[in-house]
């Protein structure tokens, strides 16, 4: 057993070797430049104690930073972080398939609860509801699974990163490349469950509109998981990134109007990544010249789309701006 040998040597049946083992870190996986302040040299072993010393370079007048540099290039080690997680994904399912079937019941639900309101004028605001909550949902959705995650292999990636397998940032690339085609799929099939129960308006055009956006906030979701994951532990991540979503929720224009919010609180809109989705999915389903809806009731104050628009203060926003203002929000938690 290839292990007895390591334990040997961990228990200190052939003494202390800690400083041999040292100095012998450079064994092909990382490479010292060394403009070091501290540089450990075969010289420096004290055979009568058995310790490593160090030669202070400060001394000689020296101060330079210690860089350090892998001995694979970063896209080598994001290409084997990308297949080790492919790997984990595939033989733990649970999480995936949950994840799914998460997706597929709330789309089931949603269309149950709002059948048929999507091209009715007397069920418009039922609609509104639908679009919002769907938004909520899928924030949610997508977070979540990242909170939970990320803190549980926060220790074994430290230790991996310790012994200066891969960088921080190959590890982080990898785990946003891997996630990204779930959220898109996910999505997609939610959408198309409850857009379909629904009836909104059978156009293409319209459809994908309302996918960009879902896919958008998707991964707005998935960045304020990783935030919260890699700042706070698991019980503080779970409980925090629902909170900090709370007063982007608040200020999204579906609960009071654009128009009503106090000037000294206005600027909270503009951070707003509910904002953006909801009027991303407001211009989708009622904008650009939508023909006026069927009236099941004797009368229908909002059959006609560009009043429903007006009445929300979305009568002149910008589909793509509400693009470009998640896309932001997608760097920007990126970056952080």
């Amino acid at each position: 057993n290839f292990s007895y040998p390591v334990m040997d040597v961990a228990s200190g049946d052939y003494g202390d070797v800690l400083p041999q083992l040292v100095c012998g870190v450079d064994n092909g996986r990382l490479i010292y430049n060394e403009s070091s302040a501290l540089l450990c040299t075969a010289d420096s072993l004290d055979t009568e104690e058995n310790r490593l010393k160090y030669t202070n370079l400060e001394d000689h007048g020296t101060n330079k930073s210690k860089q350090l540099s892998y001995a694979m290039p970063f896209h080598n080690q994001v290409a084997i972080l990308l297949e080790r997680t492919w790997r984990t994904i595939w033989r733990e399912k649970m999480l995936t398939k949950v994840r799914f079937a998460t997706h597929v019941v709330f789309g089931i639900f949603f269309g149950l609860v709002y059948q048929s309101v999507g091209n009715d004028a007397g069920a418009v605001l039922n609609n509104i509801g639908l679009l919002y909550f769907s938004l909520v949902s899928i924030v949610f959705a997508s977070a979540m699974p990242t909170v939970v995650t990320f803190p549980l292999e926060r220790r074994v990636v430290f230790r991996e990163h310790q012994n200066h397998w891969y960088s921080l940032k190959a590890y982080y690339f990898a785990k946003l490349l891997v996630d990204i085609p779930f959220q898109i799929v996910f999505p997609t099939v939610y959408l198309a469950i409850f857009y379909l129960m629904s009836n909104q308006p059978m156009s293409m055009d319209r459809f994908s509109m309302l996918l960009c956006i879902t896919i958008c906030i998707s991964l707005v979701g998935q960045g304020i998981g990783l935030v919260a994951g890699a700042v706070f532990d698991i019980q503080s991540a779970a409980f925090l990134a629902p909170v900090c979503a709370i007063p982007f929720l608040l200020f999204g224009g579906f609960f009071i109007n654009l128009s009503a919010i106090p000037s000294y609180l206005s600027w909270m809109t503009y951070v707003s990544f509910f904002r953006y989705g909801f009027e991303g999915s407001m211009l989708s389903i009622y904008g650009y010249n939508r023909p006026p809806l069927n009236c099941s009731q004797p009368y229908c104050h909002y059959r006609l789309p560009d009043k429903l628009l007006e009445k929300y203060d979305m009568a002149d926003s910008s589909y793509y701006l509400c693009i470009v203002g998640m896309l932001v929000y997608f760097v920007v938690l990126r970056l952080a």
